[in-house]
């Protein structure tokens, strides 16, 4: 075994160098999405496959919408030069026009009939709507005189050409698919799908669906990251589990240098006697940047890069992986594609629970919503989190709740923030 990687794997107690002070969760955060440089490369993709893609650029209106003068109700087109005089005017009326067909031609006295989205005939300038109408056979009769415009959309009322439609950076949700639709998009440029190389650690792990040896336990972490990644839209590769020796983890590391935008791995980041990522990552030639961070659970996380590929080493219990996952390495997926950054914790709620701990780190616990208070606000109810390697308590939560790292006691009516899940 390479005398470097063993000497570096060596505990706090050995290397004070190695050990440095906890940094806040928020700090983190912005490391966290600082590690990897903005994917620059794009590719265009059908709108029908755009949903969850983030734009590379603003994309605007190419005329004006709507893109003509139409009708905004059913009811009848007319002239207000023919208006003369005092009510009841009776207007002969002399065609029909649906949506989706045009007049041609000098226009001719007397109503059109006219429907909603339909095109209004050159030289009429107001529509009454069918209700403010008696028709007899082909005529009407109008008991008020319409304003100027009168339940007509002007073309370009909604947006002037050259409006920003959608700004670089979004991530592409259906209702911006309709927008750009409507606005005659067909395909848009999209920043390419970040690569992510996805591992986990441990000869304790075996794939869901073998049989067990004794000692083993099925990973769950790979599975659970894969799917948060790729519900991120990255582009995952799932690199299996490594054994826990140095020599093969430094191997996997040089390996996928300047294959990927970023390698996520779980499990062995602390300071036991086979906690090796962190060696067997500098051996390849990476840098760490920092590995504790003052929150429970998760609280060593290693951030680092190798070359232009960015590095998080998440913890290896499964709470720990999934927290860890949602405030550092999500964040980071939408900083590789220019996507802006989003609270963990967006939401504020209630506590209907109270609970003790130590200040110093920001503790994060699964919850079930309760009802609201009088304000509106939600409240929730923290579930029994008995430690963080298992997820049975996050399956049956509605989100997750911050206790600052401050605070030494949450108390009922505490305000919390509240990630909320889907």
């Amino acid at each position: 075994m390479p005398r470097d990687i063993v000497e570096d794997n060596c505990g706090c107690d050995r290397f004070l160098s190695d050990c440095p002070q906890m940094m806040s969760v928020a700090a983190a955060e912005k490391l966290a999405q600082s590690l990897a440089d903005r994917i620059r490369e794009t590719e265009l993709v059908s709108l029908d496959q755009a949903v969850g893609r983030t734009l590379a650029r603003d994309l605007s209106a190419p005329r004006g919408m709507p893109f003509f003068d139409g009708s905004a109700m059913d009811g009848y087109a007319v002239r207000l030069c023919e208006l003369d005089g005092e009510a009841p005017w009776r207007l002969r009326v002399t065609a029909e026009i649906p949506a989706g067909t045009t007049m041609t031609g000098a226009a001719e006295s007397g109503a059109m009939r006219i429907f909603t989205g339909a095109a209004l005939p050159d030289g009429y300038d107001a529509v009454v709507m069918q209700e403010d109408c008696v028709r007899t056979g082909d005529f009407i009769s109008i008991e008020r005189r319409p304003a100027p415009g009168e339940n007509v959309r002007r073309a370009g009322s909604d947006l002037a050409r050259g409006t920003v439609l959608v700004q670089a950076g979004t991530r592409i949700a259906p209702r911006h698919v309709g927008l750009l639709a409507a606005n005659g998009y067909s395909a848009v440029n999209v920043i390419r799908r970040p690569r992510i190389a996805l591992l986990s650690t441990g000869d304790e792990l075996a794939e869901a669906g073998r049989k067990l040896s004794k000692g083993q336990v099925y990973d769950a972490n790979r599975p659970m990251l894969l799917a948060m990644l790729k519900e991120a839209g990255a582009e995952v590769e799932d690199g299996g589990t490594l054994p826990d020796t140095p020599e093969r983890t430094a191997a996997r590391f040089t390996e996928l240098a300047g294959r990927f935008d970023a390698v996520i791995s779980t499990g062995a980041v602390s300071v036991g006697d086979h906690d090796h990522v962190k060696a067997a990552f500098r051996h390849a030639g990476g840098s760490i940047l920092q590995w504790r961070v003052a929150m429970k659970p998760g609280k060593p996380v290693v951030f680092g890069r190798l070359g232009a590929m960015a590095f998080v080493g998440l913890p290896g219990n499964p709470y720990a992986a999934y927290v860890g996952a949602g405030l550092f390495v999500l964040p980071l997926v939408r900083s590789l594609t220019g996507a802006p950054p989003k609270p963990f914790a967006p939401l504020q709620a209630v506590a209907g629970f109270e609970i003790r701990k130590k200040p110093g780190r920001a503790e994060f616990l699964p919850v079930r919503m309760a009802g609201s208070d009088p304000s509106g606000l939600p409240v929730v109810v923290a579930q029994r989190q008995t430690s963080s390697a298992t997820l049975f308590p996050l399956s049956e939560a509605d989100g997750i709740v911050i206790l600052p790292a401050e605070t030494e006691a949450t108390r009922a009516g505490d305000l919390l923030q509240l990630r909320l899940f889907c």
